[in-house]
């Protein structure tokens, strides 16, 4: 739990919102509000809801002081990391012959 400077048993201001953000997006609501309780957070799953939403394309200083918009991952870009990481884990060789396969699959043969 953060604490403020003074130690007084008060959450340090930012505290919750910076632990829902630091979770995995997929984790329900409630286990998230369940989680935070076990560390001393009261929150609801509407704060949850919120939080996560706000989240979503929001501006950002960068490190030069510029502003940008946050971009959200595409269900495109999603797919493509996956394929990355599987021919990562099985190798550029199967890869190919895998690619080549359903090549020869969507081609009718």
């Amino acid at each position: 739990m953060a604490l403020d400077d003074q130690s007084n048993g008060k959450i340090k201001f930012g505290a919750k919102s910076e632990f829902v953000r630091s979770l995995d997006r997929g984790i329900p609501a409630a286990e998230v509000v369940a989680l935070a309780e076990r560390r001393g957070m009261k929150l609801t799953a509407g704060f949850v809801y919120n939080i996560r939403s706000s989240s979503n394309g929001k501006i950002n200083v960068n490190g030069n002081g510029s502003l940008r918009k946050r971009r959200t991952v595409t269900k495109i870009e999603s797919a493509e990391q996956v394929l990355r990481a599987a021919i990562a884990q099985i190798g550029l060789a199967k890869a190919r012959e895998i690619l080549d396969e359903v090549e020869e699959t969507f081609a009718g043969h």
